[in-house]
């Protein structure tokens, strides 16, 4: 049997985020964002505002912004408020540049054994959006929300890893672009490369100490060596 090529430094499984990584939805989730601000009388805010204050939880940003506490009562509201809008506008969004070859160059000659998905989006969405840009099938497991959560992602990782069955997190890698990803990585004992895609001010992503991809090549490039 043809042994694997395996250029990745031990890796054997990547878990890509979804959104502002293999989608390129940073604009609409800004627009979105100032939606809900919009509705209960809130300031507009603008890229550079969320850059500066966007961590999870993520009523955080609109404590921020509105310069009081949210509710436990007004979060909900939020929160379907957010995906109302963001819904409305998705049917324009575009993978990031080079996704497609990136995910279908990762499991080319038997590179890694395998690549997943984690999302803090909904899960029912998520799937419908990966059918959409017809790139379900390059996931061994697709893992979005099945509950309205504000939290971190380092709990879902755990999880997503023994579904997995992962025995040795060291050889996965996060790929996301949110710091989050890195904590949530980190916090398992699995690698990250930050991606660039929005969320953060990219001195801020770099200041984390781990590799930063201006672009998917990019992450590539680092995985490769």
């Amino acid at each position: 049997m043809r042994r694997p090529i395996n250029p990745f430094g031990g890796v054997r499984h990547v878990v890509w985020d979804w959104n502002g990584t293999l989608l390129d939805d940073h604009h609409l989730v800004v627009e979105a964002f100032n939606a809900v601000l919009s509705s209960i009388g809130g300031p507009r805010i603008d890229d550079e505002f969320y850059r500066d204050h966007f961590r999870r939880p993520l009523r955080h940003m609109y404590e921020v912004a509105l310069e009081r506490p949210v509710r436990p009562e007004e979060w909900p509201r939020f929160d379907a408020g957010f995906h109302a809008a963001y819904e409305a506008g998705e049917h324009d969004l575009e993978l990031a540049p080079g996704a497609e070859t990136a995910l279908t160059l990762l499991l080319r000659n038997g590179a890694l054994a395998s690549q997943s998905l984690l999302s803090m989006a909904r899960h029912h969405h998520l799937s419908a959006q990966l059918e959409r840009y017809g790139i379900g099938g390059a996931f061994d497991l697709v893992d979005g929300q099945l509950q309205p959560d504000d939290g971190s992602k380092t709990a879902r990782l755990t999880r997503h890893l023994e579904t997995l069955d992962v025995d040795d997190p060291s050889t996965v890698v996060v790929i996301g672009d949110a710091i989050d990803d890195a904590h949530a990585a980190t916090a398992n004992g699995a690698r990250v490369v930050l991606y660039d895609g929005g969320s953060h001010h990219l001195d801020d992503l770099r200041a984390t100490g781990h590799p930063v991809a201006g672009s998917l090549t990019e992450v590539l490039e680092i995985l490769a060596g």
